[in-house]
């Protein structure tokens, strides 16, 4: 489309990450319809502008109540157990963590917020209107700042809203109180960013934080009622036979309700991809040849043999005999028993494909 001409409506603010570096993007809306993404300079102009943190948008998302079927559709066969209606949602933007292997570190240096009334409005607004009964937010630190998830949870409960939902959080950003506030205001499940059971490969990651503190925190999410995703990397820059055996050790004692196991993949601008340079696992360029599409090999793994250790660390976890029985107990329909036995094929036949 020509850029002289005027849209509806521009939303403003967000990030890409190129081989140049993170970028800052938009969307131009025009008939209820996306009809433009590009740098925020290059979008056409248009009868409204919002920024990616306004009151009433969310990133890549448009307001409902000003333009109705823009809206992320609800799904009721995505990646939770929920039997209900989901959809999805965002409460705040940017982390100031700078882990090794995050992609986001460079471009979320600032973090902003919703207000509480104006998230809670939003998912009564799914609830009543769109009958929704689970929101996934993806926020990168649900509990970063205290106060607005406090306020949430307590606009929740003063409304007597009924909905569940959950998100990713933090190991150091919990506390037994706040567990429990969450746990009455709906949430559902906690995702937790765990990556390594090795101290020493958690002190490569910058993650911040300890083993006996994951313990503890997910002692405490059981407690308060609530359930457990933990995310693991293996293949880290440095690792050993040694160090991932005791991530999927700890994988297994802590016993998370989910576990997502992934190998370790230096992205630009990342502490772990000036690790692989050294390494000369990769070249400086690769990045920006791979976007030209003049190289489209991945970047070989850190540790040789990497997808192996994935297969073992999904196989150990899934098969154990307690495991499946927890979740042949989950079971309530036929529907469950099908995607129960296609999980446990999946795992038994587990393979990486040869550009993962």
């Amino acid at each position: 489309m020509s850029e002289s001409t005027e849209v509806d409506l521009k939303i403003t603010g967000g990030t890409v990450v190129t081989a140049s570096g993170p970028r800052r993007v938009g969307i131009a809306v025009d008939g209820g319809r996306v009809v433009a993404v590009a740098e925020d300079h290059l979008l056409p102009p248009s009868r409204e502008t919002y920024d990616a943190a306004g009151k009433h948008v969310i990133p890549g998302l448009v307001d409902t109540e000003a333009h109705p079927g823009c809206y992320v559709p609800l799904k009721d066969d995505i990646a939770t157990e929920s039997r209900a209606a989901v959809t999805a949602g965002v409460t705040t933007w940017g982390c100031p963590y700078r882990c090794g292997f995050c992609v986001k570190g460079p471009s979320d240096e600032r973090f902003r917020t919703r207000s509480p009334g104006n998230v809670v409005d939003e998912m009564e607004m799914l609830v009543k209107r769109h009958h929704a009964a689970e929101v996934m937010f993806y926020d990168d630190v649900l509990t970063l700042r205290r106060r607005h998830i406090v306020g949430i949870c307590e606009e929740i409960i003063r409304r007597g809203l009924r909905v569940q939902w959950e998100s990713p959080t933090r190991i150091n950003r919990v506390d037994p109180e706040l567990l429990e506030l969450m746990h009455r205001a709906g949430c559902r499940v906690l995702r937790y960013g765990v990556e390594s059971g090795d101290p020493g490969i958690l002190s490569l990651m910058n993650k911040a934080i300890d083993i006996d503190q994951v313990r503890r925190v997910f002692r405490w999410t059981r407690e308060a009622g609530i359930e457990t995703f933990a995310y693991f990397i293996l293949g880290y820059a440095r690792e050993t036979a040694e160090t991932m055996r005791r991530t999927i050790d700890l994988a297994k004692e802590l016993d998370p309700d989910y576990v997502m196991f992934t190998l370790a993949t230096p992205y630009p601008r990342t502490s772990l991809y000036e690790l692989a340079v050294e390494q000369g696992i990769v070249a400086g360029d690769y990045w920006r040849d791979f976007t030209l599409g003049k190289r489209m090999e991945r970047i070989p793994y850190f540790v040789p043999g990497a997808e192996e250790w994935m297969k073992r660390a999904y196989r150990e976890f899934y098969l154990r005999p307690g495991r499946i029985w927890r979740q042949i107990r989950k079971i309530r329909s036929w529907r469950d028993v099908a995607k129960n036995f296609a999980g446990m094929k999946a795992i038994a036949l587990f393979r990486m494909k040869p550009e993962d």
